[in-house]
């Protein structure tokens, strides 16, 4: 049986992934990855779904509604001070040291290099939890620019879509492949998620003057709309790994084969 890195590989191959457009931005790396991860399901975990699809519909709906009061609680609104350095992270991925939580990520290049000029910006998806230094919580901004994508590429719409979706779901169908993401209402909202996300992020680095930006994990949709968002700050943006990847099997890392 192949590997899902090799159907992927086979399918980018087939239907020239890198020409794949909505407007004037190459929309596959936002597809890939859910892509690959529904796949990867499909192939290696077929028999361990015990929810149906009714039930897992009402779990869906319940951890929205808990994300959605969470970023409510864990609202802290990015200052306008002035940090050389913006580090994109996750609250999970801090730990404690006594009383607070340390981001081995964003608050090490702090005591290692930057001191104040750096401010963590953290998406919150377990709790709120208290940091070491002084940083900031995107979760409200997020989902209100997810929320405010979905309803514009449900009711406005209008964007230049550019890739053989038919062709591509007929292929995966014939292959038992999930089809999750391959329709053009799809890629319209992934482009314009990315956007919002990404002008939300041009005025949080605007407003603190940062001159440099790190992600942990560039391959989720901040990751992306902040490499937008720097690009057209004209500023580098980093990807900072939280662990074993490069020549490994890892759907992020390997085997981009059409870019």
């Amino acid at each position: 049986m192949k590997t899902s890195l090799e159907l992927i590989n086979e399918f980018e191959k087939t239907f020239q992934v890198e020409k794949w457009m909505v407007n004037d931005i190459h929309i596959w790396p936002a597809i890939r990855i859910p892509l690959m991860t529904a796949w990867e399901q499909s192939l290696y975990y077929k028999n361990t779904n015990i929810h149906n699809k009714k039930q897992g519909l009402y779990c869906r709906v319940f951890d929205e509604l808990k994300q959605l009061l969470l970023a409510i609680y864990s609202y802290k609104k990015p200052g306008a001070g002035i940090y050389e350095v913006g580090v994109w992270g996750l609250d999970v991925e801090r730990v404690m040291i006594q009383d607070k939580y340390y981001s081995p990520y964003g608050d090490a290049l702090r005591d290692l290099e930057f001191k104040n000029k750096l401010l963590c910006l953290d998406l919150t998806i377990r709790e709120r939890r208290k940091s070491h230094y002084p940083s900031a919580d995107i979760t409200l901004g997020y989902f209100i620019n997810r929320y405010a994508a979905k309803i514009y590429s449900i009711f406005k719409g209008g964007e230049d879509v550019k890739a053989p979706l038919e062709e591509s779901r007929e292929w995966c169908k014939d292959r038992g492949l999930s089809v999750t993401g391959l329709t053009s209402n799809n890629l319209v909202y992934q482009y314009t998620l990315l956007n919002f996300v990404k002008n939300y992020f041009k005025r949080i680095i605007q407003k603190n003057q940062m001159q440099i930006c790190f992600k942990v994990s560039w391959y989720d949709t901040i990751g992306m709309a902040l490499s937008w968002a720097s690009k057209d700050m004209k500023i580098p943006c980093f990807d900072l790994q939280h662990g074993i990847a490069g020549s490994t099997k890892s759907r992020a890392y390997s085997s981009w084969s059409r870019v």
